[in-house]
């Protein structure tokens, strides 16, 4: 009962706080359109078998020319130290993951208008033994926002290690430099080529700063700004031909000695992805990155009944640098 009149009192005090007090603001800055952003993070990369993750650092260069066309780079590389494939295989490996591309997007559908935006300009909190009061001054100001619906493509060279762990099904043959047939049990091998995406980019950007204060009491809020930028991407994925390392050298602690995949494994060619990336688009912002989808590359399962193939799923964190 303490617990529900606490959450009680908090949410009425909470949104029962209009503030209809009379705010002057200044608008110092309302242009979501920017010429280009910078940047680099570190992401968590993970297909959906055991012990097929890694850690990522990755770059990423963008230029907006205008509103309608934007282009960019991209650099991807596994952190050797943090690359379970490469831990956890029996075999060496000369070769993480990478991925490098060049992406271009023509924005068909571009419209920017002014929309009631909540700006906060201050928040207090009076806690007691039974309750949390939050008193939060705020106001509802006509920001511009850009929506923006485009299509986009990338080309560029992917590669990746792959650990045959047997969840479901042995993925490779493995044969030692006598011919005679091993265990491919946490055997491992890289697979690369190029691969292009198209499909659709929605993109949604506020930039919206102001100098507000009390006209009532006087009190200055100073500088306050709702500044932030999201973009989704849903694209298919294709790698007309998929190279497979197929002569592996044993770790020293495993014997060492060269073994041979001897049939090339069977190849997906086709994938899908939806990838997000929200940030702040201050002069140094920070920002999330999700993606998931199906890759092309060496065919493998994720479940029993061999439904579900090659899912993957990569998660991160960025800082950008926006003008």
């Amino acid at each position: 009962m303490k617990t529900i009149f606490s959450i009680l009192i908090t949410l009425v005090v909470f949104f029962s706080n209009a503030n209809a007090q009379a705010i002057n603001y200044e608008v110092i800055k309302d242009n979501p359109s920017f010429i280009g952003h910078i940047k680099a993070g570190v992401a968590y990369d993970a297909d959906f078998t055991k012990n097929n993750n890694r850690a990522l650092y990755n770059f990423q260069l963008t230029a907006n020319l205008g509103e309608r066309v934007a282009i960019s780079g991209e650099f991807a590389k596994a952190y050797k130290k943090w690359d379970r494939v490469r831990e956890n295989a029996l075999n060496e490996f000369s070769k993480s993951y990478m991925n490098i591309n060049g992406r271009g997007t023509f924005f068909f559908k571009v419209d920017n208008q002014k929309e009631d935006t909540r700006v906060s300009l201050k928040k207090t909190e009076t806690s007691s033994a039974y309750y949390t009061l939050t008193n939060e001054t705020y106001i509802f100001a006509p920001a511009s926002t850009m929506r923006k619906i485009g299509l986009t493509g990338s080309a560029g060279f992917f590669r990746n290690n792959y650990l045959d762990n047997h969840k479901y099904d042995s993925v490779f043959q493995v044969t030692d430099q006598n011919g005679s047939t091993v265990s491919s049990l946490n055997y491992g091998t890289s697979f690369s080529g190029l691969r292009f995406s198209g499909g659709i980019h929605f993109s949604i950007a506020q930039n919206f700063v102001i100098n507000a204060a009390n006209s009532e009491t006087g009190e200055r809020y100073g500088r306050k700004s709702v500044r932030n930028k999201t973009e989704v991407f849903v694209e298919m994925l294709y790698m007309p031909t998929v190279a497979v390392e197929t002569n592996l050298i044993a770790k020293p602690d495993n014997g060492g000695g060269a073994f041979t995949i001897n049939q090339k494994p069977d190849i997906k060619n086709l994938g899908w992805r939806l990838m997000v990336e929200s940030y702040t688009t201050g002069i140094a912002g920070i920002g999330l990155r999700f993606e998931f989808g199906a890759r092309p590359g060496i065919k493998y399962d994720i479940s029993s009944a061999g439904k579900l193939k090659n899912m993957y799923l990569a998660a991160g964190f960025f800082v950008a640098l926006s003008k």
